[in-house]
């Protein structure tokens, strides 16, 4: 596994980061892991098994 490629946004509260982070994942085809979580890897999950 290769982490060469990830990056990691912080401050804060109210900053801007969650529209940063997601008009760069738009822009370059990333994903925007929000929020500790994200789907987009993993849709043979269920959302009503896992609902946290």
């Amino acid at each position: 596994m290769s982490f060469d490629h990830i990056y990691f946004v912080n401050g804060t509260a109210y900053a801007g980061k969650s529209t940063l982070v997601k008009l760069l994942a738009e822009k370059h085809g990333g994903i925007a892991c929000e929020e500790n979580y994200h789907d987009r890897l993993l849709p043979e999950l269920d959302k009503d098994a896992f609902p946290a």
